[in-house]
């Protein structure tokens, strides 16, 4: 989504696009839902996936709000495991860093675990 976003030249072609999209991938979401649940199957999982990631992107509110949330979790977690779930923990980075109430804060956090991160794989998700 960000690469679709930035195709379009201007502020006003952007917003338009934001506008459009929006309501489309909150309406999925909310047939979906934010939260993996156990018993998700495979397909569930991989669109959720897709849609945090577009929701992100398109700055929704709920998507910052969740991806906030998450980050906090592992931040507060006591034994430091990561307790995000892999296949969206790239887009909750993203929307950790995006939300103005957790941005400088998980930045930070994450730059911290990105310097002390010895697997490549982990690393490169930071």
């Amino acid at each position: 989504m960000h690469k679709a976003l930035s195709v379009f030249p201007g502020i006003s072609a952007a917003s338009s696009f934001k506008n459009y999209m929006l309501p489309k991938v909150e309406n999925a979401l909310k047939l979906i839902g934010l939260e993996q649940e156990a018993g998700d199957n495979g397909t569930d999982v991989i669109v959720r996936g897709i849609l945090l990631n577009w929701a992100c992107a398109l700055e929704h509110t709920g998507c910052l709000n969740y991806a906030s949330t998450l980050f906090r979790s592992w931040k507060d977690a006591n034994d430091g495991v990561n307790p995000i779930p892999t296949d969206i923990q790239t887009d909750v980075y993203c929307g950790a860093i995006s939300n103005p109430s957790s941005a400088s804060e998980a930045f930070q956090f994450f730059y911290e675990n990105y310097k002390r991160e010895a697997n490549p794989t982990l690393k490169a998700r930071l």
